[in-house]
């Protein structure tokens, strides 16, 4: 895995985590959160498409 792709996923990983501490903190959700949730997720597929297509393959 390049080093692009390893600073990347740190960066996840760190947004990740200081989501999911967030959300059992607060009980009801507010929508910056569920919007902070969805843009997490959505950079978890960017994150899986680029490393497949650096690896030839997205399988």
């Amino acid at each position: 895995m390049s080093k692009q792709n390893q600073i990347f996923l740190a960066l996840l990983i760190f947004l990740s985590v200081v989501g999911f501490i967030v959300s059992m903190i607060l009980d009801p959700v507010p929508r910056l959160l569920k919007a902070y949730k969805l843009l997490v997720v959505i950079l978890w597929g960017v994150f899986i498409f680029r490393v497949g297509k650096d690896k030839g393959s997205l399988w």
